[in-house]
């Protein structure tokens, strides 16, 4: 075994023809992580490089949907047998903050291999939770909402209706598709339930009013009347057909991207992240997918900088080895020029300056819908939400899936969530 050393940026680093240092013979590292197949089989192909360029570490991968991601992960870590290196979300990063679950990044192994010194101090403020340094952002991001051109064009309404956007527009612009569509389409999905974006939308109509979901201590930051007003919005789009029916807002629940309404192409708009725009448009060849600023209240938006992160677990016997591989993950151009922005943009100025010469005509704009949007729009600092947000968010889907099925009115349903969310 020949290990070699060199400097880069001030920070020492290995490089190593079959092991890193510390191991005795070839090492296997666990990794998981969430997304659709298309993002397993890039991930997959990150990892076969990064094998091919250290011969002495296999990786082995735990993909999983972001449903099934977190459950899964929160069984691995009571009981002991969470993967060395792990995905993290900060909606989720509370949970799995306490001291013994992910590693320090600031201890002295990882932060001699994982170079930061070309990272935003944005991306790396996403690295903090709880006054610990225990992640890597792999992506920078926020939320905007995407619209099918074709269907639009179908249905003769001009690409013009969505700028500048206000929720009484955009309702206005939902009530106009479901009127022209005859059934044939629906307008936008039903945020009162859970799927992948629910939580973040509902936190972006509480800023867009002044308020947020969570305050700094983490109790709820908005009143009982914004969520009525949340929910009020959706049961006038669900009874006008604008949105599916709670029957097949329950059934969209699980399932992947390429299963929804939208991908299918019966759906006109769509909220998600810019990282989900190429996603998207990569499942839909025969649509034109645009994206535009999210509604405001009154010009007022709600937009978080999002992130992805990466992290290592405390317990791993391989420190040096898991470091090795979140840097290349996020520094070398082997894994960028696959990676390019599938969960954001990097958080390297290098890195980003590299990867906006490889991008697409669905990943540059993207791209330049954050830039647009960073340069004309203030994002506030995205408060972690606490340890038990979990329970605040399936607090959130029960009552507001009582609410669409009419199972209770929607005085009820925001009054019990109150004050069941008073008992967390």
């Amino acid at each position: 075994m020949v290990l070699v050393l060199f400097m880069m940026t001030g920070i020492l680093l290995w490089a190593s023809g079959s092991s890193a240092p510390g191991a005795s013979g070839p090492v296997t590292l666990r990794f998981s992580w969430w997304g659709s197949d298309i993002r397993h089989a890039l991930y997959n192909k990150i990892c076969d490089r990064f094998e091919q360029d250290n011969p002495g570490i296999k990786i082995v991968r735990e993909p999983a949907s972001w449903n099934d991601y977190f459950t899964r992960l929160t069984s691995q870590v009571a009981g002991g047998g969470a993967p060395d290196i792990m995905q993290m979300h900060p909606q989720y990063a509370a949970l799995f903050s306490a001291p013994g679950i992910f590693m320090d990044l600031s201890d002295p192994i990882p932060s001699r291999i994982i170079d930061l010194s070309k990272f935003t101090q944005a991306a790396k403020d996403t690295q903090i939770v709880n006054g610990r340094n225990i992640m890597v952002t792999v992506g920078l991001s926020t939320t905007g909402l995407m619209y099918n051109s074709r269907i639009f064009d179908e249905l003769g309404i001009p690409a013009s209706r969505l700028d500048n956007l206000t929720y009484q527009s955009f309702e206005a612009l939902c009530t106009e598709i479901a009127q022209k569509a005859n059934g044939k389409y629906y307008a936008y999905e039903d945020m009162t339930f859970n799927n992948l974006q629910s939580i973040t939308q509902v936190t972006m109509w509480m800023r867009s009013r002044g308020k947020d979901f969570f305050n700094a201590q983490g109790k709820l930051a908005f009143d009982k009347a914004d969520l009525i007003a949340w929910f009020e919005l959706f049961a006038r789009l669900r009874a006008i057909g604008a949105v599916p029916p709670p029957q097949i807002s329950v059934e969209e629940i699980p399932k992947t991207y390429e299963q929804r309404i939208f991908v299918l192409g019966k759906q006109a708009m769509t909220g998600n992240t810019t990282n989900n725009l190429k996603t998207r448009q990569d499942y839909m060849p025969n649509d034109k997918l645009v994206m535009v600023r999210y509604p405001t209240n009154n010009g007022v938006g709600g937009e978080i900088f999002e992130s992805a992160n990466i992290g290592i677990n405390a317990k791993t016997k391989y420190p040096e080895q898991a470091a090795q591989f979140i840097n290349y993950f996020v520094n070398n151009k082997r894994s960028l020029e696959l990676y390019l922005i599938e969960n954001g943009f990097p958080g390297s100025t290098d890195m980003n300056s590299y990867v906006s010469t490889l991008l697409d005509p669905s990943n540059r704009q993207a791209m330049e819908f954050f830039n647009n949007l960073a340069a004309n729009n203030t994002f506030a600092a995205r408060i972690i939400p606490p340890e038990n947000a979990l329970d605040y968010q399936r607090l959130l889907e029960n009552e507001g899936t009582a609410a669409a099925f009419g199972q209770k009115t929607i005085q009820q349903a925001v009054d019990d969530f109150f004050s069941e969310a008073g008992k967390l």
